[in-house]
Formats: C-alpha cells, structure tokens, sequence
C-alpha cells in the first residue's frame, strides 16, 4: 500500500474545496452547521481559505494513495489547538472509494511520526465510525491522555505520541 502525504498548495485549493465539501457532506448528519448549501452546492465555500494564507500554524495535506488523490487531513499548532497541546488533527476525510483499507490510519501515523508531542482531537459524538477510528488508532499507537465533553455536540481527546 503507498499512501503519500504532501503539503496542499494553491494550485490545490479548488481541489480541496471541492474534497472539504464532500467532507462537510459527510459530517452533516452529526453537525447542524451544516444544513443547507449556497446556490452553487457549497455548505461553506471558504471554509478552507484559512488553510491557503500561509500561516504555518496550519497545515493541509492532500493523501493519496496508489499516486491518486484519495482525501485530505489538516495539522494544526498553536495558538488553533486546545491549550497544553502542540498539535490538532483538525480534519480528516477520505473519499469512500478508499475507506476501510488502513489509508486514514498511515496519513495519521505519518504525522504523528513526523510531528511528535501531544494531540488532542475533537470528535462529533455522533460519529461513532470516527469516535471508534480514534480510540483504535490511540490505543494502538499513542499514549491515551484523557477524553473531556467540549459541548452537547463533541468531546475532545488527547494523547502523545510514542516516541
């Protein structure tokens, strides 16, 4: 299996626009941010604007897979993470062509290998096939910190990585 990870750039970002949507597609039944689409078939269109206007805190990665674009994941520092932390997976997605076959997995541990420290995820509660992905990936790969319930809608969880 050859997932390869690289930084987006701005020749990537209709493309990642366009994989954001489908992303906040797929989180719309767990979300209520994301209800109904512009005129142009957008939940938000600028969404990824601030992944684009070079702040290093914030880093978009396309994923692909077999040298084909299969999703995208975004690394983010401080100050866009939970305090005590030094980074955020802040989204993940993969087009369902390629889910269930480990690939989240390797684009996670990849950055996790190269950006070693203490990360705290922020989950949908609802979304249980990400709450499990999670709890998996943790249990087998880091060190598990804590879980805390952000609002009604998320919790939070954090742990380091082995070094």
């Amino acid at each position: 299996m050859m997932v390869k990870l690289r930084i987006a750039n701005d020749n990537d970002k209709e493309l990642y626009r366009n994989m954001f949507n489908m992303y906040h597609n797929d989180i719309s039944p767990y979300n209520n941010d994301f209800l109904e689409i512009d005129g142009n078939g957008y939940f938000e269109k600028d969404a990824i604007d601030c992944y684009f206007d070079g702040n290093e805190s914030v880093k978009p990665y396309i994923i692909a897979f077999n040298n084909k674009t299969a999703g995208c994941i975004v690394l983010s520092r401080p100050p866009f993470v939970k305090p005590g932390c030094d980074y955020c997976i802040q989204e993940l997605f993969l087009l369902g062509l390629y889910r269930g076959k480990g690939i989240a997995e390797s684009a996670c541990l990849y950055l996790m290998k190269e950006y070693k420290g203490r990360y705290c995820i922020i989950i949908l509660k609802e979304n249980h096939r990400a709450m499990s992905f999670w709890r998996k990936l943790i249990a087998k790969n880091a060190v598990f910190i804590s879980e805390e319930e952000l609002d009604e809608k998320s919790i939070a969880l954090e742990f380091l990585t082995k070094q």
